[in-house]
């Protein structure tokens, strides 16, 4: 049944996609369905690795100096490290989010709006669900991701009541057009996006 759920969001989104483009996208979805489990396997697989090591290094950054330390291990090496999972996977892995803290983090086309409309709409359903698309020639996954736990609240919750003063300064000099705030435990936050 999850199978069936999955195809029908993945056809569902490119069929509300481009308006040239949805019967050559249609096509090449329908053309990838017998790939489409192997696909959202490895997309979960490579997602979950990416998860993992930023938690790690965060966590550790967390430990060593609080939010503050996490907040410039962040600034410095997330990015790269990201490439570097990037590389090791032969994907191209990033989080995207219409509350991003990186401005390289945006949603990148009309498909990316309408799955993220989806999914803000149908949060309470939908945390689980994660889909793979052809969109523009590409085949591409994606995995919804939430504030999964209070400790996250320290750098994305309510500044003042979660975030401390000093760390919202931190934010805010080091990621100036800052959007990633203002968040409760379990909400929606991104999405991962795996390119293969």
């Amino acid at each position: 049944m999850k199978k069936v759920f999955y195809l029908f969001i993945a056809i569902t989104v490119v069929n509300f996609s481009c308006t040239n483009e949805t019967t050559t996208q249609a096509t090449a979805t329908e053309e990838r369905i017998e790939n489409y489990t192997e696909l959202i396997e490895r997309g979960r697989e490579i997602s979950m690795s990416a998860q993992m090591e930023l938690l790690k290094n965060v966590s550790t950054a967390m430990e060593q100096g609080g939010p503050t330390n996490a907040i410039g291990f962040c600034n410095i090496h997330a990015m790269p490290l990201t490439d570097s999972l990037s590389q090791s996977h032969s994907a191209k892995i990033s989080r995207i989010s219409t509350k991003n803290r990186n401005t390289e983090n945006v949603l990148s086309n009309e498909l990316e709006q309408k799955l993220w409309q989806y999914y803000q709409s149908h949060w309470t359903n939908a945390k689980q669900v994660d889909t793979v698309v052809s969109s523009q020639g590409k085949t591409i996954y994606y995995k919804p991701i939430s504030i999964a736990m209070p400790a996250c609240l320290k750098c994305h919750g309510e500044p003042t009541v979660d975030i401390a003063e000093n760390t919202l300064a931190l934010i805010d000099s080091l990621y100036p057009n800052d959007k990633a705030k203002h968040y409760k435990l379990e909400d929606f936050r991104g999405l991962w996006k795996i390119e293969f």
